[in-house]
């Protein structure tokens, strides 16, 4: 069976478009990816605000391996200010993954639900 994380980084490395496309293919194929799998999202949002030092160092460890994928792929592409970039893209992530925890997506999209 395969982990959350490593279904994330095999979804972003089958990201193939043009460099100035990345960062919008990038969040499109988690959006995906997040649709597909809702219960790691719940896993995801969870694993952010357990404290239990097993349940935070997996936390750590999965998302550290994102970052740095995507510093290495933001770099590759030529994405200027790399490490802003990458924070903002996580930034998304994490949200995108609140919000459709909680069933709130007009925190994504802006549109109220219906």
């Amino acid at each position: 069976m395969i982990n959350p994380v490593e279904r994330i980084l095999h979804t972003f490395k089958h990201v193939d478009t043009a460099p100035e496309q990345l960062v919008e293919e990038m969040v499109t194929a988690y959006e995906e990816l997040s649709a597909l799998y809702p219960n790691e999202i719940a896993l995801q949002v969870i694993g952010i605000s357990v404290t239990q030092s097993a349940v935070r160092n997996a936390t750590q460890k999965g998302l550290l391996s994102i970052h740095n994928y995507t510093i290495d792929r933001f770099k590759a592409a030529g994405i200027k200010n790399v490490e802003k970039e990458v924070t903002t893209f996580l930034a998304r992530g994490i949200l995108c993954n609140i919000s459709y925890f909680i069933d709130l997506h007009e925190l994504i999209d802006g549109k109220k639900n219906q």
